[in-house]
């Protein structure tokens, strides 16, 4: 029940009437966002569109991106915000499965904002079960999900690892692994240090390794991550994108792995 795993952990925009968060310059989000009017009227949607009131946003690191100018999304000023969730308040012909007062995800542009919007219906998605606030987390809950179960198989009782568990992506990781019987340790920089750490949590399995460990900082934690992993377990690295290639850090491998 993805319902009761996504927690509203994340930075939330929860709309409250503010209007609009729009910039005319490229900038820090805190110097160059300004708060304005709605000023988009109402009309129905042409077909195969809806239109929706925004009701929550999760602030993402591409839309901070977008406000700096460094976004490969968007590089035109405007409304700011890449995605929301809404309730549809009107819907054109052809659009399917949607219906007035259902709360929908949807991605795009100029979300931000309390205004009513247009959309095609290929950009949203219909989440009936989920309130506007849990629906805004699903980049980050999906991006979870995906990490659990897109590359290895996992079984009730296994026990992963991940770094920078404080992170939205790893809270996320922490409460669907838990859902999933799992047990998600997140251990400090220093702790992966000590070469005990790893065997010490498996116990008894300690010779079989890691299934799975996540990575969302590389550095040297990579290097006790990737020795503590079972024959066929994985490291999954990723990250949130990065502002220029001077800011992107590499995968650490220990010697023994590039030796054919």
């Amino acid at each position: 029940d993805m319902k009761s795993i996504i927690a509203a952990r994340s930075t939330i925009l929860r709309n409250k009437r503010f209007g609009t968060l729009a910039f005319d310059s490229f900038g820090a989000p805190s110097e160059v966002l300004k708060l304005g009017n709605s000023t988009v009227q109402v009309t129905q949607p042409p077909p195969g569109s809806i239109s929706l009131s925004i009701k929550a946003s999760q602030v993402l690191s591409e839309d901070i991106k977008s406000i700096k100018g460094l976004s490969y999304q968007v590089g035109s000023t405007g409304i700011a915000g890449l995605s929301a969730s809404g309730v549809i308040t009107a819907v054109g012909d052809n659009v399917g499965d949607f219906n007035v007062n259902d709360t929908v995800f949807v991605t795009g542009s100029g979300l931000w904002t309390d205004q009513t919007v247009t959309i095609s219906k290929s950009a949203a998605v219909n989440v009936k079960k989920l309130s506007c606030e849990e629906a805004a987390l699903l980049p980050t809950a999906t991006t979870a999900w995906a990490l659990l179960n897109n590359f290895v198989k996992l079984d009730a009782g296994d026990i992963v690892i991940q770094t920078n568990g404080t992170s939205a992506v790893g809270l996320a990781v922490s409460e669907i692994g838990a859902s999933m019987g799992l047990k998600v340790l997140s251990p400090t920089d220093a702790e992966l240090k000590d070469a005990k750490y790893i065997p010490k949590v498996l116990g008894e399995h300690s010779s079989q390794g890691l299934k799975l460990a996540l990575s969302s900082q590389s550095g040297p934690s990579d290097l006790s991550l990737i020795r503590g992993l079972a024959t066929n377990g994985v490291l999954v690295a990723y990250s949130g994108p990065q502002e220029s290639l001077e800011n992107a850090t590499g995968i650490y491998v220990p010697v023994a792995f590039a030796i054919f």
